[in-house]
């Protein structure tokens, strides 16, 4: 059975585009180096971005950064393949790339990143902690008896 998307895999470019993918897959397999594909950069035939997604399908995972603009990952039904948007801060479409890794870059926390958090962190524990212990304060000196609901039946 023939699809729409058969035309535009035997199409030069988005033959080469999947071969391209295929190796890049083989690449992180292999050594863990991850590859981002600029699809605004190709000459893709008319719809061939759109074909290509199709192709590619829908995977389980989507992910967005917000930073200046937005990026948005959406895992395709090919492990390791993710297709990217990015959009600039009046939401236009700004970049559309295919990346090929475990997990997309952007979304990964820097170590510098973590170590600020565990500061941050243990500043509110801290914090937490202080808090309660000058409440407990005034509830801990006092001896308190049994609700009167409880009764001792010998």
């Amino acid at each position: 059975m023939m699809t729409s998307n058969s035309n535009f895999v035997s199409d030069p470019i988005v033959a080469a585009l999947l071969s391209e993918i295929r190796a890049k897959l083989a690449e992180i397999v292999v050594s863990g180096t991850t590859s981002r594909i600029d699809l605004r950069r190709l000459p893709l035939p008319a719809g061939g971005t759109a074909a290509l997604r199709d192709l590619l399908g829908n995977g389980q995972v989507d992910a967005s950064f917000r930073g200046v603009g937005s990026c948005i990952f959406s895992e395709t039904a090919v492990a390791g393949v993710w297709w990217g948007q990015q959009y600039n801060t009046g939401g236009d479409l700004v970049g559309e790339f295919i990346e090929i890794a475990y997990v997309p870059e952007l979304l990964k926390c820097e170590t510098g990143e973590i170590e600020q958090a565990m500061k941050d962190l243990g500043l509110k524990v801290r914090e937490a902690q202080q808090i309660r212990g000058r409440g407990s304060e005034s509830s801990s000196s006092t001896n308190r008896s049994p609700p009167s609901s409880v009764s001792n039946k010998t």
